[in-house]
């Protein structure tokens, strides 16, 4: 959360966005090597194509856009991974990252503020927005580590695909980021590894139907 909301802040949501979209790539790798679930010809291409993706980025100058894609993809995936392997409660394990984070954020407005963050007297509008923002936070969180424990990690990866779609035309239409050649091959090449890996969802869906 902490990297995205930086990327956003400083005018980097493509580069958010192509972290998010090559998450559920990454979930076929935990998918298959930490919970044992199959990986058939179009997982293993939709993989091949997703670190393709990544090499080109790695190899242009914007190396900026590359810590951002690949630290939002292994943070996000690592996370749901967790979740998943230990089946932890959802409102508990909320309850327990908020704890551990508590210290760490009041540390951050300490050295922002020094000992007037508790001080100033904020406005009705700021403290309206500070509560929605924590509604906001906890609720997709906890459909999140909700929907990781009881799906196939390759299904919620399929799910994951929403939001980057989201943030890209957010950052091309309403932020105006400029969508450089390289940047839309890396897109051009994840959105065909998406296409791969759909089709084989379907089909694999189809044969478990008709058996």
């Amino acid at each position: 959360w902490g990297m995205y909301i930086w990327s956003v802040n400083n005018n980097l949501v493509l580069a958010s966005s192509l972290g998010y979209f090559s998450a559920p790539l990454l979930y076929f790798v935990f998918s298959y090597f930490i919970f044992k679930e199959s990986l058939n010809l179009y997982k293993i291409t939709s993989i091949l194509l997703g670190f393709l993706a990544f090499i080109i980025l790695a190899t242009s100058a914007d190396y900026t856009a590359l810590l951002v894609a690949t630290s939002l993809a292994f943070s996000f995936v690592t996370y749901g991974a967790i979740h998943k392997k230990y089946q932890m409660p959802s409102i508990e394990s909320i309850y327990f990252e908020a704890l551990i984070m508590s210290p760490l954020a009041l540390a951050y407005l300490y050295y922002q503020n020094g000992f007037y963050i508790f001080s100033s007297q904020p406005s009705l509008y700021l403290i309206i927005l500070l509560v929605l923002s924590g509604i906001v936070t906890v609720v997709p969180l906890l459909c999140f580590s909700t929907a990781v424990k009881n799906l196939p990690l390759f299904s919620v990866g399929i799910l994951q695909y929403i939001t980057p779609i989201m943030t890209f035309l957010l950052g091309v239409y309403v932020f105006n980021e400029p969508l450089e050649p390289i940047k839309l091959y890396s897109f051009v090449i994840i959105w065909l590894a998406i296409l791969i890996s759909i089709i084989g969802m379907i089909k694999n869906y189809r044969k478990v139907y008709k058996a």
